[in-house]
C-alpha cells in the first residue's frame, strides 16, 4: 500500500488553523508535498478539532458535499474525516484541507490552490487506498 505523511507545524495559536505539510511517498522517499489545513487541536471534538496523530488508511469514498474523496478509516470517535478543498480553517470541519501555497486572504491565513493540489493527490494514487501517518513537527 502507498504511503503518505502529514507532519503538522508546531501551532502558534490556533487564530487561522493547524497548519503542515502532506508528503506523498515514504519518508526516505517523498515524491510531492503539499501545504495542509485543519481545525486547532480541541480533544478531538467532532467537528470542532483535527485528527488526532496516528497512522490512518484512506479510502476512496463518496461524499454528498464533495462528490469522490479520500476518507480516513478508524478515527478515534468520529466520522467522515476526509481530504478535501477549500481555503480556510472554517471550510475544514474536522477535515484536512490540501493547497498548494499558503497565503492570506480576505485577512484570513490559509491554503490555496487547493482544488489543484487535491486532483494531483488523488491522481497520484490513482484512486486506490494509502496509508496516511499524521504527526506533530515540534
Amino acid at each position: 500500500m502507498q504511503q503518505a505523511t502529514l507532519r503538522r507545524y508546531k501551532p502558534k495559536g490556533d487564530s487561522f488553523g493547524t497548519f503542515g505539510r502532506f508528503f506523498v511517498g515514504t519518508k526516505d522517499n517523498e515524491k510531492i508535498g503539499y501545504f495542509s489545513l485543519e481545525l486547532p487541536w480541541k480533544d478531538n471534538l467532532p467537528n470542532e478539532s483535527c485528527v488526532p496523530s496516528g497512522t490512518y488508511k484512506a479510502v476512496w469514498s463518496p461524499s454528498p458535499k464533495h462528490g469522490f474523496v479520500y476518507e480516513l478509516q478508524g478515527v478515534p470517535g468520529r466520522s467522515d474525516v476526509q481530504i478535501h478543498s477549500g481555503n480556510f480553517k472554517e471550510h475544514s470541519l474536522g477535515c484536512i484541507l490540501l493547497g498548494k501555497t499558503i497565503d492570506t486572504a480576505e485577512g484570513k491565513k490559509g491554503v490555496f490552490k487547493s482544488k489543484e493540489a487535491l486532483a494531483e493527490m488523488e491522481k497520484f494514487f490513482n484512486y486506490e487506498p494509502f496509508e496516511l501517518m499524521i504527526t506533530w513537527d515540534m
